[in-house]
């Protein structure tokens, strides 16, 4: 814009964005008071009334229609100046009396901002103004059918519009990707005007030459003032589905125009015409505390952002996020973390509760977890992890590539841990691929992990996370793992491993549509190819693929259970859950009370107060093998299609007396339904060792 000094232009600011008041000048008699000749007050300093285009009194300026609702007018203009239409007429039935106030109100209608890079903004940044009048009006008791009369003075020409038109589908087959996250659009469409637009100097100055304002002149002549850029912007990334504005007010004290553009909740300000040919932005995804040298006008509602976007493209950029926790961060490159400090810590050792967008980038060789905890506010995602080293776990009590503790929202993210050492792991405890505990949501995550080492003691296990109180949903695992184990009985929880979660605790805790092609050999007390153990958790629409395998040679066993969806389930439905993996668990020493391989659950325990359980919709196809090597010992050895054994004791709704427990029995009940079996089963204990086509045993304890 030509650099003159401010004036006052007041702006309101409402929820989907700005509206500029018009001033409606002061008419020299009543008989003029239904005409009206305003100027854009974007552009007052560069245009006059005398040169709006005038109503050709000429002309018909008759009308059939009369639309009576507001709305349904404003979209009959809007149609009209995206068809760059010089005269509009329209019919207008309402109880208003006419005046000039109500033909402004209905321009005002049609120029307000609808998201459509064709409208809004587009159109409001591109005329110099508009005459208007109501040219009939006819009265019917309290209502008025009015005809109202439009010339607008526009600062391109239907032809330009065209050229416009053509050059952004050109650019959408080049540049426009729905791969790209929209961080990625805007970045890319921020590059390209900052690239190939110059601010017109040459032109600045003349005050006849109108075209420089628009996106035309930045489109097509690449070379435009303030506004040519931001309207460039604005229409390139809404044509993308982003939602961006145009801003006026003063930089350095003098007119200027930038960009409001909506990313993850929040609007930060960019400015193409400062930025342009420039290498490093100074201008880009700004907050209003980081906008230096911009002022919006006086009356302006300020819903951007109080902080800008920190870009991250070196592993020191990661101490921005240490300083400052709860910003909005994304990554431009990938990382590689060089792990000199030897700590045991987290690398951000803090609560996070900001957001960071990997941008589909990923941070390798994370030795210990990029953070301690992400709380409520937290989101991370798009982010991949990396940990290919055999220094990984070495030392850690718990262990996952992005956070020990989750409380927030975890989407889009996928982890590669790669882990092999003949060394024994004294101290770790829980093991998960995206992060051991999670109180939050996790989604659409993968986690592809291939480990093998020798514990000391006992751990929690899950392909996502070793513990689950709340949501996991649509996520997936893959890889090899094996874990041996000396003390397995150290602690109740311990011993379970599962492809998606180790434990899944609570009735809040959720896993729904999610798949494990993970093949997990070793030493477990209860092992599923989703869950280890669940506990009157939810799990619905789930699949296993991998195959699971526990040989364990031990005195001190109690229970003994793998399950292709569940190892051991307490008081939970199971939905429409399949398996195709092959099941395998075998006892080599006396002290297993229950050894046993399910289908779909290696056992089921319905204790405590479960009046009823619901197995539905599940199918086996892999193979399901019990085994004891030593069948002088064993109490139980079962394999099930469906579930391997069923366990539970007496239901009571009257106190704990022994007697009166018993004599107030109530039957505890399981169904199934809607379950099959297409897969082998062996059980090889003469005892208590017929394999069964759904259950291999139902023993419930009165």
């Amino acid at each position: 814009m030509k650099r003159k000094k401010w004036l006052k232009i007041t702006l309101f600011m409402i929820i989907l964005g700005i509206s500029y008041q018009w001033h409606i000048p002061t008419l020299a008699n009543e008989s003029q008071n239904l005409s009206i000749s305003l100027i854009n007050p974007i552009y007052e300093n560069e245009i006059s009334q005398k040169e709006l285009k005038a109503i050709d009194e000429t002309k018909n300026s008759t009308t059939e229609t009369y639309d009576s609702s507001l709305t349904a007018l404003g979209n009959r203009i809007r149609e009209q100046l995206v068809s760059h239409k010089e005269s509009i007429v329209v019919g207008y039935k309402t109880q208003e009396t006419p005046s000039q106030e109500l033909i402004k109100q209905v321009m005002d209608e049609a120029l307000k901002y609808t998201g459509n890079p064709k409208e809004g903004d587009y159109i409001l940044f591109q005329i110099g103004g508009y005459n208007g009048t109501i040219s009939q009006v006819i009265s019917e008791g309290d209502w008025y059918n009015l005809t109202i009369t439009f010339a607008i003075t526009y600062y391109t020409t239907a032809q330009h519009e065209e050229a416009v038109d053509n050059f952004v589908d050109d650019w959408k087959k080049t540049f426009e990707s729905s791969s790209s996250s929209n961080y990625e659009k805007i970045r890319t469409t921020y590059d390209y005007i900052c690239k190939n637009v110059k601010y017109d100097y040459n032109n600045m100055n003349d005050e006849s030459y109108l075209l420089k304002h628009t996106a035309y002149a930045a489109a097509i002549n690449n070379t435009a003032v303030c506004q040519g850029y931001s309207l460039l912007l604005y229409r390139l990334l809404l044509e993308q589905g982003i939602d961006c504005r145009i801003i006026n007010g003063t930089a350095n004290e003098e007119l200027h125009t930038w960009n409001s553009v909506l990313l993850e909740g929040n609007y930060y300000y960019l400015d193409a015409t400062w930025d342009a040919g420039k290498v490093t932005y100074d201008y880009f995804l700004k907050g209003k505390n980081n906008f230096d040298n911009h002022k919006t006008t006086l009356n302006y509602n300020d819903i951007s952002a109080e902080d800008y976007i920190y870009e991250i493209s070196s592993v020191e950029d990661l101490q921005i996020i240490r300083e400052h926790p709860s910003g909005h961060f994304i990554l431009t490159n990938n990382l590689i973390m060089t792990n000199s400090d030897n700590s045991e810590s987290p690398f951000c050792d803090i609560t996070f509760s900001g957001i960071l967008d990997g941008n589909g980038y990923t941070i390798s060789n994370l030795v210990r977890p990029l953070f301690n905890t992400i709380s409520t506010q937290g989101v991370v995602k798009n982010l991949s992890l990396e940990a290919l080293s055999n220094q990984l776990i070495s030392v850690q009590k718990q262990y996952a590539p992005l956070a020990i503790i989750n409380n927030g929202n975890i989407d889009k993210c996928h982890s590669n841990i790669y882990f092999h050492t003949s060394k024994k792991i004294v101290s770790l405890r829980e093991l998960g691929g995206i992060c051991t505990q999670n109180n939050g949501i996790i989604s659409n995550c993968t986690a592809n992990m291939n480990i093998s080492f020798f514990s000391e003691q006992s751990l929690s296990f899950g392909g996502i996370c070793s513990f689950n109180y709340t949501d996991i949903i649509n996520c997936s695992s893959t890889g090899n793992v094996i874990i041996q184990s000396d003390d397995i009985m150290n602690e109740y929880h311990l011993g379970s491993y599962g492809g998606i979660t180790g434990i899944n605790d609570g009735i809040h805790s959720n896993v729904n549509s999610c798949s494990n092609r993970m093949n997990l050999n070793g030493t477990f007390i209860q092992a599923g190819g989703i869950i280890g153990w669940n506990y009157y958790g939810q799990i619905k629409k789930c699949n296993n693929y991998g195959n699971i395998s526990s040989i364990i040679n031990d005195d001190e066993l109690y229970n003994q259970v793998i399950g292709g969806i569940i190892g051991l389930n307490e008081n939970a439905n199971i939905i429409k859950c399949n398996n195709y993996g092959n099941l395998y668990v075998e006892l080599t020493k006396k002290g297993a009370r229950i050894v046993a391989a399910g289908g779909i659950v290696g056992q089921i325990e319905t204790n405590y107060s479960l009046k009823g359980l619901v197995v539905d919709k599940c199918i086996n196809q892999g193979t399901v093998s019990s085994v004891e090597k030593n069948q002088t010992f064993s109490y139980n050895n079962y394999s099930g299609g469906i579930v391997g054994t069923i366990t539970g004791e007496i239901f009571s709704t009257s106190g704990d007396d022994f007697d009166t427990i018993v004599n107030d029995y109530q039957p505890v009940n399981i169904f199934f339904k809607n379950c099959f079996n297409y897969g082998n089963l062996s059980s090889n204990n003469g005892n208590k060792g017929t394999p069964g086509g759904i259950a291999g045993d139902y023993n419930i304890i009165k």
